[in-house]
Protein backbone atom coordinates (compact mmCIF):
# COMPACT_ATOMS: atom_id res chain seq x y z
CA UNK A 1 0.00 0.00 0.00
CA UNK A 2 1.54 3.24 -1.13
CA UNK A 3 2.14 6.44 1.22
CA UNK A 4 -0.78 8.27 -0.31
CA UNK A 5 -2.90 5.92 0.47
CA UNK A 6 -4.03 4.94 4.57
CA UNK A 7 -6.31 2.40 6.12
CA UNK A 8 -9.39 3.21 5.99
CA UNK A 9 -9.90 1.91 9.38
CA UNK A 10 -8.38 4.03 12.57
CA UNK A 11 -6.15 3.38 15.18
CA UNK A 12 -8.99 2.30 17.69
CA UNK A 13 -11.11 0.30 14.89
CA UNK A 14 -7.65 -1.96 14.58
CA UNK A 15 -7.47 -2.13 18.14
CA UNK A 16 -11.00 -3.69 18.40
CA UNK A 17 -10.60 -6.04 16.02
CA UNK A 18 -7.65 -7.57 17.59
CA UNK A 19 -7.01 -6.41 21.18
CA UNK A 20 -3.84 -6.88 22.58
CA UNK A 21 -3.78 -9.63 25.41
CA UNK A 22 -2.30 -7.24 27.88
CA UNK A 23 -4.78 -4.43 27.41
CA UNK A 24 -7.73 -7.36 27.48
CA UNK A 25 -6.39 -8.31 30.74
CA UNK A 26 -6.12 -5.23 32.19
CA UNK A 27 -9.28 -4.08 31.17
CA UNK A 28 -10.29 -7.06 32.72
CA UNK A 29 -9.00 -6.43 35.99
CA UNK A 30 -10.03 -2.77 36.15
CA UNK A 31 -13.48 -4.21 35.24
CA UNK A 32 -13.87 -6.98 37.87
CA UNK A 33 -12.49 -4.37 41.05
CA UNK A 34 -15.37 -2.00 39.56
CA UNK A 35 -17.89 -4.52 39.22
CA UNK A 36 -17.49 -6.40 42.53
CA UNK A 37 -17.30 -2.95 44.55
CA UNK A 38 -20.84 -1.85 42.57
CA UNK A 39 -22.37 -5.29 43.64
CA UNK A 40 -20.79 -5.23 47.06
CA UNK A 41 -21.83 -1.71 48.06
CA UNK A 42 -25.27 -2.47 46.47
CA UNK A 43 -25.93 -5.28 48.47
CA UNK A 44 -25.02 -4.70 51.54
CA UNK A 45 -27.26 -1.14 51.16
CA UNK A 46 -30.06 -3.89 50.19
CA UNK A 47 -29.72 -5.84 53.27
CA UNK A 48 -29.19 -2.60 55.38
CA UNK A 49 -32.13 -1.33 54.46
CA UNK A 50 -34.75 -4.43 53.10
CA UNK A 51 -33.44 -7.32 54.96
CA UNK A 52 -32.52 -8.22 58.37
CA UNK A 53 -30.64 -11.29 57.45
CA UNK A 54 -28.94 -13.44 54.57
CA UNK A 55 -31.91 -15.77 54.58
CA UNK A 56 -34.27 -12.90 54.42
CA UNK A 57 -31.85 -11.80 51.13
CA UNK A 58 -31.90 -15.13 49.96
CA UNK A 59 -35.61 -15.22 49.82
CA UNK A 60 -35.92 -11.67 47.70
CA UNK A 61 -34.12 -13.49 44.36
CA UNK A 62 -36.59 -16.15 44.61
CA UNK A 63 -39.31 -18.43 46.18
CA UNK A 64 -36.85 -21.50 47.87
CA UNK A 65 -35.45 -18.85 50.05
CA UNK A 66 -31.77 -20.85 49.60
CA UNK A 67 -28.49 -20.37 48.25
CA UNK A 68 -26.78 -22.47 45.43
CA UNK A 69 -29.83 -25.28 44.81
CA UNK A 70 -29.61 -26.36 41.96
CA UNK A 71 -26.10 -27.56 41.96
CA UNK A 72 -26.60 -28.45 45.73
CA UNK A 73 -29.76 -30.40 44.57
CA UNK A 74 -30.29 -32.44 40.80
CA UNK A 75 -26.11 -31.55 40.08
CA UNK A 76 -24.36 -33.07 43.06
CA UNK A 77 -27.18 -35.68 43.93
CA UNK A 78 -26.40 -36.72 40.25
CA UNK A 79 -22.72 -36.59 40.54
CA UNK A 80 -22.92 -38.47 43.95
CA UNK A 81 -24.83 -41.35 41.93
CA UNK A 82 -22.42 -41.44 39.40
CA UNK A 83 -19.97 -41.74 42.39
CA UNK A 84 -21.61 -44.42 44.08
CA UNK A 85 -21.61 -46.24 40.37
CA UNK A 86 -25.44 -46.12 40.24
CA UNK A 87 -25.37 -44.12 36.96
CA UNK A 88 -28.71 -42.52 37.44
CA UNK A 89 -29.74 -39.18 37.43
CA UNK A 90 -31.40 -37.61 40.27
CA UNK A 91 -35.17 -37.19 39.34
CA UNK A 92 -34.91 -33.12 38.76
CA UNK A 93 -31.70 -33.49 36.39
CA UNK A 94 -32.58 -32.41 33.20
CA UNK A 95 -29.15 -31.72 31.28
CA UNK A 96 -26.51 -33.77 29.64
CA UNK A 97 -24.30 -36.19 31.73
CA UNK A 98 -21.29 -33.62 30.93
CA UNK A 99 -21.17 -31.46 34.36
CA UNK A 100 -22.57 -34.27 36.49
CA UNK A 101 -19.64 -36.39 34.86
CA UNK A 102 -17.05 -33.39 35.42
CA UNK A 103 -18.18 -33.29 39.19
CA UNK A 104 -18.20 -36.88 39.72
CA UNK A 105 -14.67 -36.66 41.05
CA UNK A 106 -15.55 -34.14 43.97
CA UNK A 107 -18.72 -35.71 44.71
CA UNK A 108 -16.50 -39.02 46.13
CA UNK A 109 -15.29 -36.44 49.06
CA UNK A 110 -18.74 -36.04 50.31
CA UNK A 111 -21.02 -32.82 50.43
CA UNK A 112 -18.58 -30.55 52.44
CA UNK A 113 -16.83 -29.54 48.94
CA UNK A 114 -20.49 -28.77 47.22
CA UNK A 115 -20.89 -25.15 48.36
CA UNK A 116 -17.73 -24.01 47.57
CA UNK A 117 -18.03 -26.03 44.18
CA UNK A 118 -21.39 -23.21 43.56
CA UNK A 119 -19.47 -20.37 44.50
CA UNK A 120 -16.10 -20.85 42.31
CA UNK A 121 -18.60 -22.51 39.47
CA UNK A 122 -20.88 -18.69 40.21
CA UNK A 123 -17.49 -16.80 39.82
CA UNK A 124 -15.90 -18.73 36.37
CA UNK A 125 -19.87 -17.88 34.89
CA UNK A 126 -19.51 -14.39 36.04
CA UNK A 127 -16.03 -13.55 34.50
CA UNK A 128 -16.69 -15.72 31.26
CA UNK A 129 -19.45 -13.27 30.59
CA UNK A 130 -17.49 -10.24 31.89
CA UNK A 131 -14.39 -11.51 29.25
CA UNK A 132 -17.30 -11.52 26.46
CA UNK A 133 -18.71 -7.90 27.36
CA UNK A 134 -15.26 -6.52 27.53
CA UNK A 135 -14.42 -8.11 23.47
CA UNK A 136 -17.82 -6.96 22.44
CA UNK A 137 -17.24 -2.91 24.07
CA UNK A 138 -14.13 -2.29 25.48
CA UNK A 139 -15.31 1.37 27.54
CA UNK A 140 -12.76 3.58 27.14
CA UNK A 141 -12.99 5.56 30.31
CA UNK A 142 -13.13 4.27 33.90
CA UNK A 143 -16.56 5.89 34.79
CA UNK A 144 -18.04 3.94 31.61
CA UNK A 145 -16.22 1.51 32.81
CA UNK A 146 -17.85 1.28 36.21
CA UNK A 147 -21.11 1.73 34.93
CA UNK A 148 -21.24 -1.32 32.00
CA UNK A 149 -19.41 -3.41 35.05
CA UNK A 150 -22.36 -2.26 37.41
CA UNK A 151 -24.75 -2.97 34.53
CA UNK A 152 -23.71 -6.22 34.23
CA UNK A 153 -23.06 -7.09 37.98
CA UNK A 154 -27.08 -6.11 39.29
CA UNK A 155 -28.30 -7.70 36.13
CA UNK A 156 -30.96 -10.18 37.65
CA UNK A 157 -30.74 -12.80 35.17
CA UNK A 158 -26.74 -12.99 36.03
CA UNK A 159 -27.74 -12.84 39.97
CA UNK A 160 -30.76 -15.27 39.59
CA UNK A 161 -28.40 -17.99 37.63
CA UNK A 162 -25.81 -17.47 40.62
CA UNK A 163 -28.34 -17.39 43.54
CA UNK A 164 -29.34 -20.84 41.98
CA UNK A 165 -25.85 -21.69 41.28
CA UNK A 166 -27.38 -23.24 37.31
CA UNK A 167 -24.95 -24.55 34.35
CA UNK A 168 -26.93 -21.99 32.53
CA UNK A 169 -24.62 -18.71 33.13
CA UNK A 170 -21.61 -21.16 32.55
CA UNK A 171 -22.61 -22.61 29.28
CA UNK A 172 -23.58 -19.38 27.86
CA UNK A 173 -20.72 -17.51 29.51
CA UNK A 174 -18.37 -20.00 27.57
CA UNK A 175 -20.21 -19.90 24.41
CA UNK A 176 -20.28 -16.18 24.26
CA UNK A 177 -16.46 -15.69 24.63
CA UNK A 178 -15.28 -18.75 22.94
CA UNK A 179 -17.28 -16.74 19.81
CA UNK A 180 -15.67 -13.32 20.61
CA UNK A 181 -12.39 -14.77 20.21
CA UNK A 182 -13.12 -17.04 17.39
CA UNK A 183 -14.44 -13.70 15.61
CA UNK A 184 -11.23 -12.06 16.53
CA UNK A 185 -9.12 -14.74 15.26
CA UNK A 186 -8.90 -17.19 18.28
CA UNK A 187 -10.37 -19.98 16.62
CA UNK A 188 -8.92 -23.15 18.60
CA UNK A 189 -9.73 -21.50 21.92
CA UNK A 190 -13.28 -20.09 20.68
CA UNK A 191 -14.08 -23.59 19.15
CA UNK A 192 -13.28 -25.28 22.46
CA UNK A 193 -15.24 -22.91 24.76
CA UNK A 194 -17.98 -22.93 22.51
CA UNK A 195 -18.16 -27.04 22.51
CA UNK A 196 -17.47 -27.07 26.26
CA UNK A 197 -20.62 -24.78 26.64
CA UNK A 198 -22.33 -26.56 24.27
CA UNK A 199 -21.73 -30.13 26.47
CA UNK A 200 -22.91 -28.06 29.26
CA UNK A 201 -26.18 -27.64 27.67
CA UNK A 202 -27.08 -28.05 24.34
CA UNK A 203 -28.67 -25.05 22.49
CA UNK A 204 -25.13 -23.14 22.45
CA UNK A 205 -25.00 -25.53 19.64
CA UNK A 206 -26.95 -23.67 17.37
CA UNK A 207 -23.53 -20.93 17.35
CA UNK A 208 -21.73 -23.89 15.44
CA UNK A 209 -23.84 -23.26 12.98
CA UNK A 210 -23.05 -19.39 12.87
CA UNK A 211 -19.44 -20.34 12.59
CA UNK A 212 -19.63 -22.12 9.58
CA UNK A 213 -21.98 -19.39 8.11
CA UNK A 214 -19.56 -16.48 8.84
CA UNK A 215 -16.80 -18.64 7.48
CA UNK A 216 -15.18 -19.65 10.75
CA UNK A 217 -14.64 -23.26 10.07
CA UNK A 218 -12.08 -24.25 11.71
CA UNK A 219 -13.87 -22.86 15.05
CA UNK A 220 -16.91 -24.64 13.84
CA UNK A 221 -14.94 -28.25 13.44
CA UNK A 222 -13.40 -27.55 16.82
CA UNK A 223 -16.50 -26.63 18.80
CA UNK A 224 -18.36 -29.95 17.34
CA UNK A 225 -15.35 -31.99 18.07
CA UNK A 226 -15.36 -30.77 22.02
CA UNK A 227 -18.86 -30.87 22.09
CA UNK A 228 -18.84 -34.47 20.85
CA UNK A 229 -16.20 -35.53 23.05
CA UNK A 230 -17.51 -33.84 25.81
CA UNK A 231 -21.45 -34.41 25.64
CA UNK A 232 -20.79 -38.46 24.17
CA UNK A 233 -17.43 -39.73 24.58
CA UNK A 234 -16.84 -38.66 27.94
CA UNK A 235 -19.97 -39.97 29.55
CA UNK A 236 -20.16 -42.77 27.43
CA UNK A 237 -16.68 -44.09 28.27
CA UNK A 238 -17.69 -42.98 32.08
CA UNK A 239 -21.27 -44.64 32.23
CA UNK A 240 -21.19 -47.93 29.71
CA UNK A 241 -23.34 -47.97 26.34
CA UNK A 242 -26.33 -49.40 28.63
CA UNK A 243 -26.47 -46.83 31.18
CA UNK A 244 -25.66 -43.61 29.08
CA UNK A 245 -28.74 -44.54 26.85
CA UNK A 246 -30.57 -45.15 29.88
CA UNK A 247 -29.30 -41.88 31.66
CA UNK A 248 -30.40 -39.34 28.72
CA UNK A 249 -33.65 -41.14 27.62
CA UNK A 250 -34.93 -40.64 31.36
CA UNK A 251 -33.64 -36.85 31.33
CA UNK A 252 -35.17 -36.32 27.77
CA UNK A 253 -38.33 -37.74 28.80
CA UNK A 254 -38.08 -35.73 31.99
CA UNK A 255 -37.80 -32.53 30.25
CA UNK A 256 -40.54 -33.24 27.95
CA UNK A 257 -42.66 -33.38 30.58
CA UNK A 258 -41.21 -30.27 32.37
CA UNK A 259 -41.76 -28.17 29.11
CA UNK A 260 -45.61 -29.57 28.49
CA UNK A 261 -45.83 -28.29 32.77
CA UNK A 262 -44.41 -24.92 32.00
CA UNK A 263 -46.98 -24.43 29.24
CA UNK A 264 -49.73 -23.96 31.76
CA UNK A 265 -50.48 -20.74 33.71
CA UNK A 266 -49.04 -22.39 37.13
CA UNK A 267 -46.17 -24.42 35.86
CA UNK A 268 -44.94 -21.37 33.73
CA UNK A 269 -45.49 -18.59 36.61
CA UNK A 270 -41.79 -18.03 36.66
CA UNK A 271 -40.64 -19.00 32.52
CA UNK A 272 -40.05 -15.70 30.78
CA UNK A 273 -40.75 -17.44 26.86
CA UNK A 274 -43.24 -15.91 24.69
CA UNK A 275 -45.32 -19.43 25.09
CA UNK A 276 -45.41 -19.66 28.67
CA UNK A 277 -46.19 -15.83 28.98
CA UNK A 278 -49.00 -16.21 26.62
CA UNK A 279 -50.40 -19.22 28.72
CA UNK A 280 -50.38 -16.67 31.88
CA UNK A 281 -52.06 -13.90 29.94
CA UNK A 282 -54.57 -16.56 28.67
CA UNK A 283 -55.45 -18.44 31.75
CA UNK A 284 -54.88 -21.99 30.00
CA UNK A 285 -52.51 -24.13 28.55
CA UNK A 286 -50.96 -22.14 25.70
CA UNK A 287 -53.27 -20.80 23.48
CA UNK A 288 -52.19 -21.71 19.53
CA UNK A 289 -51.72 -18.39 18.99
CA UNK A 290 -49.12 -18.45 21.88
CA UNK A 291 -47.13 -21.04 20.26
CA UNK A 292 -47.10 -19.25 16.96
CA UNK A 293 -45.81 -16.09 18.44
CA UNK A 294 -42.99 -18.06 19.78
CA UNK A 295 -42.10 -19.66 16.77
CA UNK A 296 -42.08 -16.29 14.73
CA UNK A 297 -40.29 -14.61 17.29
CA UNK A 298 -37.36 -17.11 17.29
CA UNK A 299 -37.28 -17.50 13.32
CA UNK A 300 -37.06 -13.42 13.35
CA UNK A 301 -34.50 -13.61 15.44
CA UNK A 302 -32.49 -16.23 13.89
CA UNK A 303 -33.39 -13.89 10.78
CA UNK A 304 -31.55 -10.90 12.44
CA UNK A 305 -28.98 -13.28 12.84
CA UNK A 306 -27.82 -13.75 9.27
CA UNK A 307 -28.84 -11.45 7.57
CA UNK A 308 -26.04 -8.32 6.83
CA UNK A 309 -26.62 -4.65 6.91
CA UNK A 310 -25.38 -2.07 4.30
CA UNK A 311 -23.82 0.42 6.84
CA UNK A 312 -20.96 -2.43 7.76
CA UNK A 313 -18.09 -1.12 6.82
CA UNK A 314 -14.51 -1.62 7.47
CA UNK A 315 -14.28 0.33 10.92
CA UNK A 316 -16.67 -2.32 12.38
CA UNK A 317 -15.08 -5.25 11.32
CA UNK A 318 -16.23 -7.63 13.74
CA UNK A 319 -19.97 -6.45 14.11
CA UNK A 320 -21.79 -8.80 11.63
CA UNK A 321 -20.47 -11.54 14.06
CA UNK A 322 -21.16 -9.86 17.09
CA UNK A 323 -24.88 -9.43 15.82
CA UNK A 324 -24.99 -12.70 15.07
CA UNK A 325 -24.19 -14.01 18.70
CA UNK A 326 -26.58 -11.81 20.32
CA UNK A 327 -29.54 -12.86 18.14
CA UNK A 328 -28.74 -16.19 18.23
CA UNK A 329 -28.25 -16.37 22.22
CA UNK A 330 -31.81 -14.43 21.94
CA UNK A 331 -33.83 -16.68 19.74
CA UNK A 332 -34.21 -20.14 21.84
CA UNK A 333 -35.63 -18.19 24.86
CA UNK A 334 -38.11 -16.99 22.88
CA UNK A 335 -39.80 -19.98 22.19
CA UNK A 336 -38.65 -23.14 24.11
CA UNK A 337 -40.04 -23.31 27.42
CA UNK A 338 -39.32 -23.22 30.38
CA UNK A 339 -37.10 -20.35 29.48
CA UNK A 340 -36.29 -19.29 33.50
CA UNK A 341 -34.96 -16.22 34.56
CA UNK A 342 -31.09 -17.29 34.66
CA UNK A 343 -31.43 -18.22 30.89
CA UNK A 344 -31.63 -14.33 30.00
CA UNK A 345 -28.18 -13.74 30.45
CA UNK A 346 -27.17 -12.63 27.45
CA UNK A 347 -29.48 -9.65 28.22
CA UNK A 348 -26.14 -7.20 29.68
CA UNK A 349 -24.16 -8.49 26.33
CA UNK A 350 -26.79 -6.71 24.64
CA UNK A 351 -26.81 -3.62 26.89
CA UNK A 352 -22.83 -3.26 26.26
CA UNK A 353 -22.99 -3.87 22.39
CA UNK A 354 -25.96 -1.89 21.71
CA UNK A 355 -24.95 1.34 23.97
CA UNK A 356 -22.40 2.70 21.69
CA UNK A 357 -23.89 2.05 18.45
CA UNK A 358 -27.50 3.85 19.46
CA UNK A 359 -26.03 7.49 18.53
CA UNK A 360 -28.72 9.68 19.34
CA UNK A 361 -31.31 7.66 19.34
CA UNK A 362 -34.05 8.74 21.81
CA UNK A 363 -36.00 5.51 20.81
CA UNK A 364 -32.73 3.47 21.06
CA UNK A 365 -31.79 4.90 24.47
CA UNK A 366 -35.35 4.33 26.11
CA UNK A 367 -35.31 0.72 25.26
CA UNK A 368 -31.68 0.51 26.44
CA UNK A 369 -32.68 2.02 29.64
CA UNK A 370 -35.79 0.47 30.15
CA UNK A 371 -34.40 -2.90 29.78
CA UNK A 372 -31.37 -2.06 32.02
CA UNK A 373 -34.20 -0.66 34.91
CA UNK A 374 -36.56 -3.56 34.57
CA UNK A 375 -34.52 -6.34 33.85
CA UNK A 376 -31.92 -4.98 37.12
CA UNK A 377 -32.08 -6.51 40.56
CA UNK A 378 -33.13 -3.35 42.20
CA UNK A 379 -36.34 -3.81 39.96
CA UNK A 380 -36.57 -7.49 41.77
CA UNK A 381 -36.53 -5.70 45.01
CA UNK A 382 -38.72 -3.00 44.15
CA UNK A 383 -41.84 -5.52 43.87
CA UNK A 384 -41.13 -6.73 47.28
CA UNK A 385 -42.16 -10.44 46.04
CA UNK A 386 -39.54 -12.18 43.90
CA UNK A 387 -42.54 -14.56 42.48
CA UNK A 388 -44.69 -11.88 41.24
CA UNK A 389 -41.48 -10.42 39.88
CA UNK A 390 -41.21 -13.38 37.27
CA UNK A 391 -45.21 -14.20 37.05
CA UNK A 392 -45.30 -10.26 36.09
CA UNK A 393 -42.75 -11.46 33.34
CA UNK A 394 -40.47 -8.54 33.71
CA UNK A 395 -37.82 -9.82 32.93
CA UNK A 396 -39.29 -11.19 29.60
CA UNK A 397 -40.20 -7.67 29.18
CA UNK A 398 -36.56 -6.88 29.48
CA UNK A 399 -35.73 -9.15 26.80
CA UNK A 400 -38.12 -7.29 24.41
CA UNK A 401 -37.00 -4.02 25.18
CA UNK A 402 -33.33 -5.11 24.95
CA UNK A 403 -34.06 -6.70 21.40
CA UNK A 404 -35.81 -3.51 19.91
CA UNK A 405 -32.32 -1.19 21.30
CA UNK A 406 -30.47 -4.20 19.54
CA UNK A 407 -32.62 -4.01 16.24
CA UNK A 408 -32.41 -0.40 16.32
CA UNK A 409 -28.68 -0.47 17.05
CA UNK A 410 -28.16 -2.67 14.21
CA UNK A 411 -29.78 -0.55 11.56
CA UNK A 412 -27.65 2.72 12.85
CA UNK A 413 -24.54 3.77 11.04
CA UNK A 414 -21.35 2.33 12.82
CA UNK A 415 -19.44 5.14 14.38
CA UNK A 416 -16.20 5.63 15.14
CA UNK A 417 -16.91 7.44 18.28
CA UNK A 418 -17.52 4.83 21.15
CA UNK A 419 -18.06 5.53 24.91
Amino acid sequence: MGEGHKDPRTEDDAEESGPPRGAFLGALAWAWIAGAAAWLAAGCLGYLLIFDSVGGAAASIDFNGEFFADLLGPYWRTAESLAAGQNAPDPQYLYPATLAVLLEPLARHGPTGASWTAVCMGALSVSLLLGAALLLHRPRRAPHLALFAAALFLSFPIVHGVYWANAGPLSLGAAALGWCLAARGREGVGGALIGFGAAIKVLPVLLIVGLARHGKRRAAWVAAAFTFALAVLLPWLSMGTNDFLAFHGATVERLGDMAGFARTPFGGRGSQDVVAVSARLAGHTAPWWGLALGVLAALWALGQGVRSHPTDHPGDANAPMDRTLLWFLAAPGLLISPTWAHGLTWLPLVWCWAAPRLGRSGVGWAFLVASMAVGSLPAAWLTGDPTLYLVSAAPFASSLFALCALQIACRAPARHGRL
